[in-house]
């Protein structure tokens, strides 16, 4: 998928979102760190219908492939 993220406004409102963000991304994956996630996740191929699912916020789609990774946890 290619696309892009329209203004979301003054970078002191959103990047306390992002961090907010990144730390529950870092929780669902079992992760304690960035490193820890780069140490254990693992890419998977993720089907265009369960990326629309996931319900991906904020983004224009300028294309989309069959098929997009995602992470997961290691098994």
């Amino acid at each position: 998928m290619s696309g892009y993220v329209p203004f979301e406004g003054s970078i002191f409102d959103t990047v306390p979102i992002a961090r907010q963000r990144l730390k529950a991304t870092l929780s669902t994956a079992g992760a304690a760190d960035i490193r820890e996630l780069h140490k254990n996740a693992v890419l998977e191929l993720q089907t265009a219908s369960a990326l629309e699912a996931s319900r991906v916020n904020n983004i224009t789609v300028l294309r989309q492939e069959d098929e997009t990774l995602s992470l997961s946890r290691k098994k």
